[in-house]
């Protein structure tokens, strides 16, 4: 199984996700809106916040643009 660490060090300002990662780093002045699930929070400032909005992310999940990551498997 491949695990994935998230690491912000350059967003600013609200950032609107719902993250899953085995290791989240928050390096900034960030403040995020969503859901995050992981098994290690780094917060490594005192201006970064999460605020849990799972079931009402604004703007729909629908509208907003998705980004899938899959691994290149060889046989």
């Amino acid at each position: 199984m491949v695990q994935a660490s998230i690491k912000f060090s350059t967003i600013t300002g609200d950032f609107y996700a719902l993250l899953l990662s085995d290791k989240l780093y928050l390096q900034n002045n960030l403040t995020l809106f969503g859901a995050v699930t992981t098994n290690e929070l780094n917060i490594h400032t005192n201006n970064a916040t999460i605020v849990g909005q799972s079931q009402c992310i604004n703007p729909p999940i629908e509208e907003v643009a998705r980004i899938e990551i899959k691994p290149s498997i060889t046989t």
